[in-house]
């Protein structure tokens, strides 16, 4: 509220005209402003403006330490006459005067000074920051390798004496010399001392691979590590993997955008983490590309439209199963003359393969005498093929058509010896190999008790009596058991996956004619602006679906049916598994943010 009103200019006797407004800020007692406001008009003449509000809080007084109610002033002034009776009237009653502008002037000018500590602060931060920046991928590369050196450096042993580190370890046969020779090359370093250990442990299983064959590895990898020293078959893979999809869909056009895009992604760089996946099998959709386009060119199908160019085709998916299959069993052969486990040719391959050859092999010929001898005049007089070899297993033979003669002559004879033949290898791997091991253990039972106990050195008896009492004939006998019985059934479920093929054909060239005469054809049979037009937008409809329907989901159903019939028909016919992988210290495999 105002204290009073001058009703005249602040220019009168106490002060000179054109002096610069001046101002005086304080507080006072609540009681005290009435006197405060008389005086000063008195005094000054009414040349001062007063302004004043009161205080709702209560104040803590300096002097009592009671708690007073107090308002706040300001008057303005003009000349330095009017200053001074301003200044006495105000510590005449017990005032708190405050120089507002040189206060103001003092904290602005403080704050000014604190901004420009603050934004001198803050530059030299971000000088420091930007500075640190470039070197900070190079710190977090540097501090991850010296996080796994460490790590690696805490399973050592340390020798007190010796002041050294102690530690075993696996690693390559070709790359163990090179540390050591580097230690001695280099001056003021004490060469590593490289020892080779005796164990009974297995040893990791290592492979060379680049990257044309890294992606077929760990698709072998993802079935089981291969054990040491097992035949490694990712070159063979390399080769077969394509071709049982490629069964699957053959059709020219079918796969050719895999061959664009393989061939795009092969000679590139991986990007991002989200083309990781496409990127780690680039050789893998390029290799199934170009098979699928010879396949479709054997097939002489087009867009689900027949162009021939080789003349007809044959449907062989169980002659390629079968051949498969076999190959699976000749590279079981590779392993065990590695080992020189002879036992296992015996008492395993030979039974395996000539139940294979009796009983598959057998018809892969039929089928190829059958494709010989028989064409489109005299189809009539084709047996089935099926049905034989079902009555084979029954001893059941059916009469030939009338006016056709039976496939061959002697056919009985020879299906009987191979019937027999096949009946003949059950036995033979289930019962040889465990009798044999039986056999030998009791003969080393034996030698172990003919010698005198003065002439075993004690060491050579512990080791020989632990191994006769890890012999249980019981679980070999099992295990023999179950992997008869697997191969045995498998091989006929094994056969029949691979007639899968023949179906998985079939859909995809149902799915292929459904889109072409259901969509595109028709846009094509309009004529006119009209057909153009609609052609334009049929055409498009029909490329979405046929990359997302043909393409990607079919060609991920064939791709997962290729994938099993390799881990289970092919691999299971010799591949064990039961290793692990060799994986060395290496900077590359460092995250930096580990």
């Amino acid at each position: 509220k105002l204290g009073f009103r001058a009703h005249r200019k602040l220019t009168g006797s106490c002060g000179l005209a054109g002096d610069p407004a001046d101002s005086l800020a304080g507080v006072l007692l609540r009681e005290r402003l009435p006197a405060f406001e008389r005086m000063l008009w008195r005094v000054c003449r009414g040349n001062v403006f007063l302004k004043q509000a009161d205080i709702d809080v209560p104040l803590e007084d300096p002097a009592s330490g009671d708690e007073v109610l107090k308002a706040v002033f300001i008057v303005f002034f003009q000349g330095d006459q009017l200053k001074s009776r301003v200044k006495k009237i105000c510590e005449g009653l017990q005032g708190q005067p405050a120089e507002r502008r040189e206060m103001a002037i003092s904290v602005m000018t403080r704050i000014e000074d604190l901004n420009t500590v603050l934004n001198t602060t803050v530059d030299h931060r971000r000088r420091l920051l930007m500075s640190a920046a470039k070197n900070l991928r190079l710190w977090f590369i540097k501090v991850g390798k010296i996080k796994a050196i460490y790590h690696t450096l805490n399973m050592f042993n340390v020798e007190a004496t010796s002041k050294c580190l102690i530690g075993e370890a696996w690693c390559a046969q070709a790359q163990a010399w090179p540390p050591s020779r580097r230690g001695t090359e280099r001056p003021k370093l004490v060469p590593p001392i490289l020892n080779r250990m005796t164990t009974r442990e297995a040893p990791p299983t290592y492979f060379r691979v680049n990257k044309l064959t890294v992606g077929f590895q760990n698709i072998i990898d993802a079935y089981g590590v291969a054990s040491y020293r097992e035949a490694n078959h990712h070159a063979i893979r390399r080769h077969h993997l394509p071709v049982p999809l490629c069964r699957d869909v053959r059709r020219l056009r079918a796969r050719r955008p895999d061959v664009p895009g393989g061939a795009a992604l092969a000679p590139t760089t991986k990007a991002s983490e989200i083309w990781a996946t496409f990127f780690n099998g680039r050789y893998i959709i390029l290799l199934m590309g170009l098979f699928s386009v010879y396949t479709g060119l054997i097939y002489n199908d087009v867009f689900s439209h027949s162009v021939n160019i080789f003349g007809s085709g044959w449907s062989a998916s169980v002659v390629l199963g079968v051949i498969h299959m076999v190959f699976g069993v000749c590279v079981g052969l590779t392993n065990h003359l590695y080992r020189r486990d002879f036992l296992s040719v015996i008492g395993e391959f030979v039974p395996q393969l000539l139940f294979m050859m009796a009983m598959f092999g057998y018809l892969v010929i039929l089928i190829v005498y059958k494709w010989i001898a028989y064409s489109g005049q005299n189809s009539n007089c084709a047996p089935n093929l099926l049905i034989g070899l079902i009555n084979m297993f029954l001893v059941k033979y059916q009469d030939p058509p009338e006016n056709c003669d039976v496939i061959y002559h002697g056919y009985k004879p020879v299906q009987i010896v191979l019937l027999l033949l096949i009946v003949i290898c059950v036995p033979w791997m289930l019962l040889t190999k465990p009798l044999v091991l039986r056999a030998r253990h009791k003969n080393r039972q034996h030698q172990h008790q003919l010698r005198g106990p003065a002439r075993r050195h004690p060491s050579v008896t512990s080791r020989s009596t632990a191994a006769c009492s890890q012999f249980d004939i019981g679980e070999i006998f099992v295990h023999q058991t179950i992997h008869t019985i697997e191969y045995c059934l498998g091989c006929i479920s094994n056969t029949a996956s691979y007639l899968r093929l023949w179906a998985l054909s079939l859909a995809h060239a149902q799915l292929s004619e459904v889109l072409w005469t259901m969509v595109l054809a028709i846009g094509l049979k309009q004529e006119g602006f009209v057909g153009s037009v609609m052609l334009f937008f049929v055409f498009f409809f029909w490329a979405v679906l046929t990359v997302c329907v043909l393409l990607l989901m079919e060609g991920l159903s064939a791709f997962l049916h290729a994938l099993r019939l390799h881990w289970v028909e092919f691999m299971n016919k010799f591949y064990q598994g039961e290793g692990h992988k060799f994986e060395p210290f290496n900077f590359n495999s460092v995250e930096p943010d580990a």
